[in-house]
């Protein structure tokens, strides 16, 4: 049998490093250095 590895549906977090990310009450990830959602504007939550 051939093992089958899952694959994430989302290529981004597949391709990048989300240390240093920050998820919004809107559910977007924003990266660490901005201090407002790039969707909705909220500022980031501690």
């Amino acid at each position: 049998m051939v093992e089958v590895k899952k694959e994430s549906k989302c290529q981004i977090c597949d391709s990048y490093n989300m240390k240093g990310m920050w998820q919004c009450e809107c559910g977007v990830m924003n990266v660490s250095k901005n201090e407002k959602c790039w969707k909705c504007g909220r500022p980031r939550g501690i």
